[in-house]
C-alpha cells in the first residue's frame, strides 16, 4: 500500500530552495552534541536513543521527488545501530568539537537524513551527537531532543519503560494546521498587512568591506569568529533594558540597526530575524522544521533617542509577530512583481536565543557545530544555550566578502556602541559614534599627518618645470577629446 504523500511546509520549502540553490553542500545540515557530566550506562543511552527514533514521527519522514515536485511521507523506519566512539586523546571538549565538525559536512542521503552517534569518556561520562537535515529539525527540535532522550534515559535506568507521551505530537499535525491557514481569513489579512508594511521597496542593506562585490552567487563558503559578552556586562544591559522597559533582544536590535544604517548610510532597511513559529503548547512539543524568517524593516531617524528607537522597534516587531505565520517567501513574490531582480530583503540576519535545558536530574550540557556555509552574507547569534548568563556572539560570514580582521573591527565597533548608550541614558542616534576610540586615533593622528619637507624657495612654475622636464613626451591635460 502506497504512503500518503504530503507537501512540504513552507519553512520546509525555504530550506529546499536554499538545499537547491548550493547543491552539494551542507548549508543545511545542523549538528550538536548533548555532553553528560555523569556517569553512564552506555547500553541504556543506545536504547534510549532508539526509543526516541521509534516513538517520533519526525524520525520517519522521507523524501521523494517525481516530476521536479518533492513531496513527504512517513514510513517504518529501520532504527540504526548507534556506534558508540571512544574519546581518549586530546580534552573532552576539543575532541568532542572535533568530532561534531568531522560530522557535520556529512552529506546525506535520502534514506536517512540524520545521524545518532555516542561517545565514551575516559572518566565513563560521556554523551551523543546528533547530526540532522534542516527539513527534519530546526533548533528548538535539538533542544527537544536532548531532554527526551535524557528522559528516556533516566526512565531506562529506573527499570521503567520510557514513556510515549513525549513523542505523542506528530509534525503531520502541523502539516495540516498550515494548510488549514492557507486557506483561512487570517492568511488574508496577513497577505494585507504584510503588503501595507513593504508597499515600497526598502533599500538592501549590506554592510562594505573591502570586498564588496560578491562573484560567485552558488559560493557558500563561510567562517565563524566568535566572542563573549561577560555575565557581567550582561547584567549592566539587563539592568538597562528593565530600567528602560525594553527587551534584551530589542536592544541588541537597535544597536546593530544603528551601526548597519549610519555606515550603508540608509534610514530605510530590512535585518532578518529567525522567528520560533511554534504557536501553540503542541508545536512547542513537536520535532520538525517550524522556524521561519521575520523581515523587520527599519526606519533610523538619527534625531530619535535610543531608548525611543528601540520602543519603536519593540512595536514595530510585536506588531509582525501577530502575523509571523505569513511566509516569507510570499512577502518577496509580492515585491518581485514590483521590482523583479529584487533577490532579497536582507544581507543581514540576527537571531538571539537563551534557552534553559531541563536537566531532569542530570547535569548536561548542549553545543553545536557551525557547518561553515552561510546563505546570508552574514548572520549574527547571540545565544546562551546553557543560561550560563554571560552570551556568545557568533559572526557567520561569507569569506568570498569578509575577513577575520574585518569582523573583529565590526564586533569591537558594537561594544563601542553598546558603551556609549550604557554611559548615557538619553543619546540620540545621530551622537552615537561607530568608529572606536583606536580608529579616531589612527583617522586624526596617522591619516592626517600630511606634513612633508621641501624647498622653500622653489616657486610653483620651478616645480611646472621640474615635471616637464622629467617627463617631456607625457600628456599633460586633456579637454573635450
Amino acid at each position: 500500500m502506497e504512503c500518503q504523500k504530503y507537501q512540504l511546509t513552507n519553512p520546509q520549502k525555504s530550506i529546499y530552495l536554499t538545499e537547491k540553490f548550493y547543491n552539494g553542500t551542507s548549508i543545511n545540515n545542523i549538528c550538536g552534541t548533548c555532553i553528560i557530566h555523569s556517569e553512564l550506562n552506555f547500553e541504556l543511552l543506545q536504547q534510549a536513543i532508539k526509543t526516541l527514533i521509534a516513538n517520533n514521527d519526525n524520525f520517519k519522514i522521507h523524501f521523494q521527488s517525481k516530476n521536479n515536485i518533492i513531496q513527504q511521507f512517513i514510513s517504518q523506519p529501520t532504527i540504526p545501530e548507534i556506534e558508540i566512539i571512544d574519546i581518549n586523546e586530546l580534552s573532552e571538549v576539543e575532541k568532542i568539537e572535533k568530532t561534531m565538525q568531522e560530522k557535520v559536512y556529512n552529506i546525506f542521503s535520502n534514506e536517512n537524513l540524520y545521524d545518532f552517534k555516542i561517545y565514551k569518556l575516559p572518566n565513563n561520562h560521556g554523551g551523543f551527537i546528533l547530526n540532522i537535515h534542516h527539513l527534519l529539525a530546526d533548533s528548538w527540535t535539538l533542544g527537544l531532543v536532548a531532554r527526551t532522550v535524557m528522559q528516556n534515559y533516566n526512565s531506562l535506568l529506573n527499570g521503567e519503560t520510557p514513556s510515549p507521551e513525549e513523542n505523542k505530537f506528530s509534525y503531520l499535525g502541523y502539516i495540516e494546521d498550515e494548510n488549514t491557514y492557507l486557506n483561512s481569513e487570517k492568511f488574508v489579512k496577513d497577505n494585507e498587512y504584510w503588503n501595507s508594511i513593504f508597499d515600497t521597496v526598502p533599500n538592501l542593506a549590506s554592510i562594505p568591506t573591502k570586498n564588496n562585490v560578491i562573484t560567485n552567487k552558488t559560493d557558500c563558503c563561510a567562517l565563524r569568529n566568535t566572542y563573549t559578552i561577560s555575565k557581567e556586562k550582561m547584567d549592566e544591559i539587563s539592568s538597562f533594558c528593565k530600567n528602560n522597559n525594553i527587551s534584551v533582544f530589542n536592544f541588541f536590535m537597535s544597536i546593530y540597526s544603528i551601526y548597519i544604517g549610519k555606515v550603508c548610510n540608509t534610514e530605510d532597511f530590512v535585518i532578518g530575524t529567525p522567528i520560533l513559529n511554534r504557536g501553540n503548547f503542541a508545536q512547542k512539543q513537536t520535532h520538525g522544521m517550524f522556524i521561519s524568517t521575520l523581515p523587520v524593516r527599519i526606519n533610523l531617524n538619527l534625531d530619535n533617542s535610543f531608548v525611543n528607537f528601540s520602543k519603536e522597534i519593540a512595536t514595530n516587531s510585536l506588531s509582525m509577530l501577530r502575523h509571523q505565520k505569513y511566509p516569507y517567501q510570499n512577502i518577496l513574490e509580492n515585491l518581485r512583481k514590483k521590482q523583479p531582480d529584487l533577490p532579497n530583503l536582507y544581507n543581514v540576519l540576527l537571531s538571539y536565543q537563551i534557552t534553559k535545558t531541563n536537566t531532569d536530574g542530570f547535569n548536561y550540557e548542549t553545543r553545536w557545530a557551525f557547518n561553515n556555509n552561510c546563505a546570508d552574507d552574514m548572520q549574527i547569534h547571540i545565544l546562551d544555550l546553557n543560561d550560563f548568563g554571560s552570551v556568545n556572539i557568533f559572526y557567520d560570514y561569507k569569506t568570498q566578502k569578509f575577513d577575520t580582521t574585518e569582523i573583529d573591527n565590526i564586533h569591537n565597533r558594537i561594544l563601542h556602541i553598546i558603551e556609549q548608550v550604557l554611559n548615557n541614558n538619553s543619546i540620540k542616534l545621530s551622537k552615537i559614534e561607530i568608529i572606536t576610540q583606536d580608529e579616531k586615533a589612527i583617522i586624526l593622528k596617522q591619516f592626517n599627518n600630511t606634513k612633508f619637507k621641501y624647498n622653500e624657495n622653489t616657486t610653483l612654475i620651478d616645480l611646472f618645470e621640474e615635471a616637464c622636464n622629467s617627463s617631456p613626451s607625457k600628456t599633460a591635460i586633456v579637454c573635450n577629446g
